[in-house]
């Protein structure tokens, strides 16, 4: 991989840095380029570069996504376009990989997951996250369910089906350090039940 340049598309200071550390990890002859501001600046990058463009998509909704991946299949056509998403959404995915992209990572992967998978796409492997399986759950036993609120039913549920603690959170009108509290006593409540 000489002369190797990956070119980190992020307004997130922070996810700069991380995928910068993670794509130096695979090859010292790596380069990395930050790019503070949104995909105009890849007008500035010569064309043909040989090399990737890792784009977060974090804030983007599917609509800005697509637009985005265009625009940047249009202005560098030999890069390969890495999607770099917040969370696994599958018909982001699909529509994604169907549009060129060379790879999608799910950014709260497991580093070595998310190294694995830069790796295999910079030696020109497209790669793709797997699909989310979601498994139903039982609801909260009868027993349980009489010793807790509406609301701790709410977040339980939520808890249940793999929503995380800020989300969940957030749906309810609390801070996450509350929710937290409330599921410990959640917990006490399940343990005293048992």
């Amino acid at each position: 991989m000489t002369d190797f340049t990956a070119h980190i598309v992020s307004q997130r200071l922070l996810f700069r840095k991380t995928f910068g550390k993670m794509v130096s990890l695979l090859d010292t002859d790596v380069v990395c380029k930050n790019h503070a501001t949104a995909l105009e600046t890849l007008v500035e990058i010569p064309a043909a570069i040989q090399g990737a463009v890792l784009l977060d998509c974090g804030d983007m909704n599917a609509d800005q996504l697509i637009a985005s991946l265009l625009h940047c299949l249009s202005v560098q056509p030999e890069a390969s376009v890495i999607l770099v998403l917040d969370e696994q959404n599958d018909d982001v995915v699909n529509a994604g990989m169907d549009l060129g992209a060379m790879g999608i990572i799910i950014k709260a992967s497991p580093p070595q997951i998310i190294i694995d998978s830069l790796h295999r796409i910079l030696a020109g492997e497209r790669c793709r996250p797997a699909p989310v399986t979601t498994v139903p759950r039982e609801d909260i036993p009868e027993q349980i369910r009489a010793q807790l609120s509406a609301r701790q039913q709410k977040m339980l549920r939520a808890m249940m089906g793999g929503q995380s603690i800020s989300a969940t959170a957030t749906q309810l009108g609390m801070t996450p350090a509350k929710l937290v509290g409330e599921m410990r006593q959640v917990v006490a409540t399940i343990r005293g039940r048992k």
